[in-house]
């Protein structure tokens, strides 16, 4: 897709823009259609990156691609790439429901 000169990607054949919501709704059609699990509309985008650069394609084309003003923005979001995840910040008791990790 190819964006408009509004910088719309979902439009009518005349240039009108889409409503979000028959975006949204259309699809969440196609996803049931296919038998894929309901995701986010931005998912797919944040997975064909990531998987861009798991398979070593230059993060800026990868940047460009995405329209991030910074390459350091992609890589920022590349959390799931190997030597890219964060530090634990806590420690798993912390998740099982009270304040002392009990």
């Amino acid at each position: 897709m190819v964006p408009t000169r509004h910088g719309l990607l979902f439009v009518w054949g005349d240039g009108r823009h889409l409503n979000p919501d028959r975006v949204w709704h259309e699809f969440v059609r196609l996803l049931d259609e296919a038998g894929l699990l309901r995701v986010r509309c931005h998912d797919p985008r944040q997975t064909h990156a990531t998987l861009l650069l798991r398979a070593g394609v230059n993060p800026r084309v990868v940047s460009e691609l995405l329209g991030h003003s910074w390459v350091a923005f992609t890589l920022d979001t590349a959390h799931v790439l190997p030597g890219r995840q964060p530090p634990p910040t806590a420690s798993p008791g912390c998740c099982r429901g009270s304040a002392d990790g009990r």
